[in-house]
């Protein structure tokens, strides 16, 4: 499975989309922000890669978990067609 949000573009196993969507909903906005250099707070998101990390505005943190929601309602829809 892939996402593709901005210039993200992530891949995964339909069970590491399954754990990763369950991780970034657990998170809260406010928890993980910080003020950046251009006045807005973002989320940091750390990955594997000590030197890695994701930063993201709270519209893009809210575009990511929909597009998350939005690509399991499709892998729903088509395992029910299939």
């Amino acid at each position: 499975m892939n996402i593709w949000h901005n210039n993200l573009l992530l891949n995964f196993t339909p069970q590491q989309f399954t754990d990763f969507r369950k991780f970034i909903n657990d998170l809260d906005f406010e928890d993980r922000s910080h003020p950046f250099p251009d006045m807005q707070d973002r989320a940091v998101l750390k990955t594997p890669v000590d030197h890695i990390n994701f930063a993201f505005t709270e519209e893009e943190w809210e575009d990511l978990k929909d597009a998350m929601d939005e690509a399991l309602y499709m892998v729903k829809i088509f395992d029910l067609i299939g």
